[in-house]
């Protein structure tokens, strides 16, 4: 199963490869019912376009570089920001193995 999810302080978002979904549910955290009631909750989900290939992304990026290449800019994003997103992740990641929050830009 493929499936990603965040959680933040206002809602959520679940990703579903197999489905092809992406699902927001706006909410907020601690958010108690009043005496109105509950708030309705906001549920918006997007698809994947009819005829989607998801190879088609790689070869788009290719494009892109290649031609970034032969105007010789520098492809955006470049290699620094690419390198702190894998920061990022790794110290995501390292915070869910051993159950606490990282931060991925702090070295003692």
């Amino acid at each position: 199963m493929r499936r990603w999810e965040l959680t933040g302080t206002r809602g959520r978002v679940v990703f579903d490869y197999y489905a092809g979904t992406l699902t927001r549910y706006d909410s907020v955290v601690g958010e108690r019912p009043t005496a109105k009631g509950v708030r309705k909750l906001t549920v918006e989900t997007l698809k994947v376009p009819t005829g989607f290939d998801r190879n088609d992304m790689f070869l788009e990026e290719l494009r892109y570089f290649f031609n970034c290449l032969d105007r010789g800019v520098p492809p955006q994003p470049d290699i620094w920001a690419g390198a702190q997103v894998v920061q990022l992740a790794l110290a995501a990641r390292e915070g869910v193995v051993r159950k606490f929050p990282t931060d991925p830009f702090f070295s003692a």
